[in-house]
Protein backbone atom coordinates (compact mmCIF):
# COMPACT_ATOMS: atom_id res chain seq x y z
CA UNK A 1 0.00 0.00 0.00
CA UNK A 2 1.18 3.47 -1.22
CA UNK A 3 0.35 6.60 0.41
CA UNK A 4 1.62 10.28 -0.50
CA UNK A 5 2.04 12.74 -2.92
CA UNK A 6 3.74 13.34 -5.92
CA UNK A 7 4.25 16.92 -7.45
CA UNK A 8 5.66 17.65 -10.78
CA UNK A 9 4.86 14.66 -12.36
CA UNK A 10 5.89 14.88 -16.22
CA UNK A 11 3.00 13.06 -18.25
CA UNK A 12 0.57 12.92 -15.22
CA UNK A 13 -2.90 12.35 -16.31
CA UNK A 14 -2.21 11.95 -19.95
CA UNK A 15 0.37 8.78 -18.88
CA UNK A 16 -1.66 5.51 -18.88
CA UNK A 17 1.65 4.28 -17.29
CA UNK A 18 3.24 5.34 -14.31
CA UNK A 19 6.43 4.19 -12.83
CA UNK A 20 6.49 5.35 -9.10
CA UNK A 21 9.25 4.97 -7.05
CA UNK A 22 9.12 4.85 -3.39
CA UNK A 23 10.45 3.20 0.15
CA UNK A 24 10.28 -0.57 0.00
CA UNK A 25 9.32 -2.10 3.54
CA UNK A 26 9.48 -5.43 4.39
CA UNK A 27 6.95 -7.22 6.62
CA UNK A 28 8.64 -6.22 9.75
CA UNK A 29 8.35 -2.94 8.80
CA UNK A 30 12.13 -2.15 8.00
CA UNK A 31 13.70 -0.02 5.24
CA UNK A 32 15.12 -2.06 2.35
CA UNK A 33 15.21 0.44 0.02
CA UNK A 34 13.80 2.13 -3.33
CA UNK A 35 11.98 0.51 -6.02
CA UNK A 36 9.51 1.52 -8.43
CA UNK A 37 5.76 0.19 -8.64
CA UNK A 38 3.97 0.40 -12.10
CA UNK A 39 0.79 1.49 -11.36
CA UNK A 40 -1.83 2.45 -14.59
CA UNK A 41 -4.29 5.22 -14.65
CA UNK A 42 -7.52 4.58 -14.28
CA UNK A 43 -6.92 1.14 -13.28
CA UNK A 44 -4.99 1.25 -10.24
CA UNK A 45 -7.04 1.63 -7.14
CA UNK A 46 -5.69 5.08 -5.39
CA UNK A 47 -4.08 6.66 -7.63
CA UNK A 48 -5.34 9.71 -8.27
CA UNK A 49 -4.28 12.81 -10.80
CA UNK A 50 -5.44 15.55 -8.60
CA UNK A 51 -4.13 19.00 -9.68
CA UNK A 52 -2.12 20.00 -13.10
CA UNK A 53 0.58 22.35 -12.02
CA UNK A 54 1.06 25.87 -13.44
CA UNK A 55 3.69 25.92 -15.92
CA UNK A 56 5.26 29.21 -17.95
CA UNK A 57 5.76 27.67 -21.57
CA UNK A 58 6.19 24.14 -22.18
CA UNK A 59 2.42 23.62 -22.30
CA UNK A 60 2.94 20.74 -24.51
CA UNK A 61 3.28 18.27 -21.77
CA UNK A 62 1.36 18.32 -18.75
CA UNK A 63 3.08 18.76 -15.28
CA UNK A 64 0.95 16.96 -12.45
CA UNK A 65 0.11 16.60 -8.62
CA UNK A 66 -0.46 12.61 -8.18
CA UNK A 67 -1.80 11.41 -4.96
CA UNK A 68 -1.48 8.08 -3.65
CA UNK A 69 -4.31 7.01 -1.15
CA UNK A 70 -3.87 3.75 0.13
CA UNK A 71 -2.67 2.56 -3.49
CA UNK A 72 -3.52 -1.22 -3.74
CA UNK A 73 0.15 -2.57 -5.51
CA UNK A 74 0.62 -6.38 -5.47
CA UNK A 75 4.07 -7.28 -5.12
CA UNK A 76 3.69 -8.01 -9.02
CA UNK A 77 3.71 -4.44 -9.65
CA UNK A 78 7.50 -3.80 -8.39
CA UNK A 79 10.31 -3.16 -10.43
CA UNK A 80 13.61 -3.73 -8.72
CA UNK A 81 16.47 -1.46 -9.91
CA UNK A 82 18.99 -3.98 -11.63
CA UNK A 83 21.64 -4.03 -8.87
CA UNK A 84 18.91 -4.67 -6.17
CA UNK A 85 16.74 -2.68 -3.73
CA UNK A 86 19.44 -1.46 -1.54
CA UNK A 87 21.04 0.46 -4.58
CA UNK A 88 17.58 1.69 -5.90
CA UNK A 89 18.29 5.15 -5.08
CA UNK A 90 21.28 5.69 -6.44
CA UNK A 91 20.40 3.87 -9.76
CA UNK A 92 17.25 6.17 -9.94
CA UNK A 93 19.18 9.34 -9.67
CA UNK A 94 21.72 7.97 -12.34
CA UNK A 95 18.92 7.26 -14.40
CA UNK A 96 17.71 11.14 -14.24
CA UNK A 97 21.29 12.25 -15.44
CA UNK A 98 20.24 11.90 -18.72
CA UNK A 99 17.20 14.18 -17.96
CA UNK A 100 18.56 16.93 -16.57
CA UNK A 101 20.76 17.21 -20.12
CA UNK A 102 17.46 16.79 -21.58
CA UNK A 103 16.12 19.70 -20.00
CA UNK A 104 19.10 21.94 -19.83
CA UNK A 105 18.91 21.50 -23.55
CA UNK A 106 15.00 22.41 -23.67
CA UNK A 107 15.98 25.40 -21.15
CA UNK A 108 18.94 26.55 -23.36
CA UNK A 109 16.62 26.50 -26.65
CA UNK A 110 14.09 29.16 -24.62
CA UNK A 111 16.77 30.74 -23.66
CA UNK A 112 18.44 31.29 -26.95
CA UNK A 113 14.85 32.09 -28.77
CA UNK A 114 14.28 34.86 -26.05
CA UNK A 115 17.57 36.44 -27.16
CA UNK A 116 16.85 35.95 -30.49
CA UNK A 117 13.40 37.81 -30.05
CA UNK A 118 15.49 40.91 -28.00
CA UNK A 119 17.98 41.41 -30.40
CA UNK A 120 14.96 41.50 -33.33
CA UNK A 121 13.16 44.13 -30.88
CA UNK A 122 16.19 46.24 -30.47
CA UNK A 123 17.02 46.46 -34.10
CA UNK A 124 12.87 47.28 -34.74
CA UNK A 125 12.06 49.58 -32.23
CA UNK A 126 13.29 53.07 -32.02
CA UNK A 127 13.86 55.93 -29.55
CA UNK A 128 15.14 59.33 -30.19
CA UNK A 129 15.57 58.44 -33.81
CA UNK A 130 17.85 55.53 -33.84
CA UNK A 131 17.17 51.69 -32.61
CA UNK A 132 17.51 50.92 -29.18
CA UNK A 133 20.64 48.56 -30.00
CA UNK A 134 22.72 51.49 -30.50
CA UNK A 135 22.32 52.38 -26.66
CA UNK A 136 25.17 51.41 -24.98
CA UNK A 137 23.33 50.12 -21.91
CA UNK A 138 21.39 47.78 -24.02
CA UNK A 139 24.22 46.90 -25.66
CA UNK A 140 25.83 45.32 -23.00
CA UNK A 141 22.46 43.30 -21.84
CA UNK A 142 22.65 41.91 -25.07
CA UNK A 143 26.32 40.82 -24.72
CA UNK A 144 25.70 39.65 -21.29
CA UNK A 145 22.66 37.83 -22.56
CA UNK A 146 24.93 36.09 -25.87
CA UNK A 147 28.20 35.19 -22.98
CA UNK A 148 25.70 33.33 -21.29
CA UNK A 149 24.07 31.89 -23.91
CA UNK A 150 27.50 30.55 -24.77
CA UNK A 151 28.37 29.18 -21.39
CA UNK A 152 25.31 27.84 -21.16
CA UNK A 153 25.66 26.02 -24.54
CA UNK A 154 28.70 24.82 -23.55
CA UNK A 155 27.58 23.40 -20.30
CA UNK A 156 25.29 21.33 -21.84
CA UNK A 157 27.46 19.84 -24.60
CA UNK A 158 30.39 19.22 -21.97
CA UNK A 159 27.25 17.60 -19.91
CA UNK A 160 26.07 15.31 -23.11
CA UNK A 161 29.54 13.96 -23.84
CA UNK A 162 29.82 12.93 -20.00
CA UNK A 163 26.93 10.85 -20.17
CA UNK A 164 27.93 9.26 -23.49
CA UNK A 165 31.06 8.48 -21.85
CA UNK A 166 29.24 6.85 -18.87
CA UNK A 167 26.80 5.32 -21.48
CA UNK A 168 29.68 3.64 -23.25
CA UNK A 169 31.04 2.65 -19.84
CA UNK A 170 34.58 4.75 -20.70
CA UNK A 171 35.21 2.03 -23.40
CA UNK A 172 35.69 4.70 -26.04
CA UNK A 173 32.24 4.08 -27.99
CA UNK A 174 30.99 7.12 -29.81
CA UNK A 175 27.17 7.43 -28.85
CA UNK A 176 24.73 9.49 -30.98
CA UNK A 177 24.81 12.10 -27.73
CA UNK A 178 28.13 12.45 -28.18
CA UNK A 179 28.28 13.02 -32.10
CA UNK A 180 25.17 15.69 -31.67
CA UNK A 181 27.10 17.17 -28.89
CA UNK A 182 30.20 17.43 -31.68
CA UNK A 183 28.26 19.61 -34.24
Amino acid sequence: VLNGRKHWITGGGVSRLHLIFAKVYDEKGTFEGIGGFLAIRDKTKGLKITKREPTMGLRGIPEAVIDLEDMDVPPTALEIPPRGIKKGFADLMTAYNSQRVGAATVALGIADGAYRLALDWSEKRHQFGRPINEFQGLQWKLADMSIRLAASRALVYNAARSGADLAAGSQGHRSQSHRLADR
